[in-house]
């Protein structure tokens, strides 16, 4: 089970993720859910960690960076329409600001580890769809729109938005499949092939409950800006 939750000076909260081991990736009774085939592999979890229990939100962002082109101007919205390389720009300023090094993306790994919160199943909740709409924002009960962070329910760990929303980038250069995946929870840099693209994981509020699931994974170029991507934030202990 994850520890207290904790609060930095932005007023982010964060959840200490617990170590452990999982099975990462889709297995074959969800070959239908999402139009990604990475495989499955075992993953250490060697290290505790702290994740956000929410997006980052307009009102948080703002704090340390200039407001970005977004459709809303919520402050409890997450924010939207920040790229990998201004994420990166956010990142080193909240380092700055707390006199640390310890703020970063959440790997691949670490994602799917924290959204899964123990789960074996296709959702943190289990397998049925019939469930998705008390924990996830998409296509077919958004509207056409993001929404305030935390409307939805949390996983049992204690984090929003895991499945919908908005999606998150994620530290890890985009490989197409787990195939010499390293086995434990850090970020997977090499490549034989220059891909630069990085990952995105959870689905959003624009996609369908397919693409939503815990495994499922896509890949952006790290200038993109889109909108329904936006941001976790781990620390590390």
């Amino acid at each position: 089970m994850p520890g207290s939750p904790h609060v930095n000076t932005l007023e982010m909260s964060f959840v200490e993720v617990p170590p452990g081991e999982f099975l990462m990736g889709r297995s074959p009774k969800e070959s239908s859910m999402d139009r990604t085939n990475a495989g499955v592999h075992k993953v250490v979890i060697e290290t505790c960690f702290l994740i956000g229990t929410h997006l980052v939100t307009n009102e948080q962002w703002s704090r340390l960076m200039d407001p970005p082109a977004m459709k809303r101007n919520h402050p409890k919205f997450p924010v939207i329409m920040v790229s990998f390389n201004d994420v990166m720009e956010f990142l080193q300023r909240l380092n700055e600001k707390e006199d640390t090094a310890a703020y970063r993306l959440p790997t691949d790994t670490e994602w799917e580890y924290a959204c899964r919160a123990g789960s074996k199943d296709t959702f943190c909740f289990g397998n049925s769809r019939s469930m998705l709409d008390d924990y996830c924002w998409h296509e077919n009960n958004s509207k056409g729109s993001i929404h305030e962070v935390c409307k939805k329910r949390p996983n049992d760990w204690g984090l929003y938005d895991m499945h919908g929303n908005v999606g998150e980038w994620c530290a890890d250069v985009w490989h197409e499949t787990y195939n010499d995946a390293p086995a434990d929870q850090w970020a997977w840099m090499e490549t034989s092939t220059g891909e630069y693209r990085r990952v995105r994981r959870g689905g959003s509020s624009f996609v369908i409950p397919d693409y939503c699931t815990s495994a499922a994974r896509h890949r952006h170029s790290p200038d993109d800006r889109l909108m329904d991507v936006g941001l976790k934030v781990v620390k590390e202990l």
